[in-house]
């Protein structure tokens, strides 16, 4: 009768098509929901206005970035953003925002800027993507960003420092400077 030939499937073999496998699809993941997501918030943006865009260069021109990205102000970036590795875009999600508040924002986004913060992400994406099944790369990522997030913070985190107890309350109960011209509903 016919031979059956029982033909074992080699561990190495395996283990090397989960890791491909695994790598692949983490990599997929992320690459298109980033793509989806910048393709969105892209569509939906529109140049920042005028107030905006001087407050934009004199934060650029006193922190001495000479190539600064472009203002765009798009509703689908939940909050402020730094987006794109070739052809940088700084992203607000509004422009509903006191000249005060809005220069610390420029400032920790700019940082990151200068900083290439996002090609750091991106090699660190690109090993998480290579060592998915690490769970002390993901740690390393998230230290990463942590730090990243606290660098940007220092210096404008030494600027807030500077603004008085009222202006800080005014920030954190009432959501912004008050817009001149405008009064406060009366209950």
């Amino acid at each position: 009768g016919p031979q059956i030939r029982n033909r074992t499937f080699p561990l190495e073999e395996l283990l090397m098509t989960l890791w491909i496998a695994g790598a692949a699809l983490f990599l997929l993941y992320h690459g298109l929901g980033t793509w989806f997501f910048t393709r969105k918030a892209r569509r939906w943006s529109r140049s920042a206005g005028e107030e905006t865009l001087r407050v934009y260069g004199e934060v650029c021109r006193e922190m001495g970035v000479r190539r600064p990205p472009v203002l765009r102000v798009s509703p689908e970036a939940g909050s402020p953003m730094m987006m794109g590795l070739l052809r940088p875009r700084l992203m607000l999600p509004t422009e509903d925002i006191g000249e005060r508040e809005l220069a610390f924002i420029l400032r920790h986004e700019l940082t990151h800027h200068r900083r290439h913060d996002l090609w750091y992400k991106l090699a660190l994406l690109l090993a998480n993507g290579m060592h998915w099944f690490n769970p002390l790369i993901f740690l390393g990522a998230a230290l990463f960003a942590l730090f990243t997030v606290f660098l940007s913070c220092a210096r404008p985190g030494r600027m807030a420092a500077k603004v008085s107890p009222v202006e800080a309350v005014r920030y954190t109960e009432g959501g912004g400077p008050k817009k001149a011209g405008k009064r406060e509903k009366v209950r």
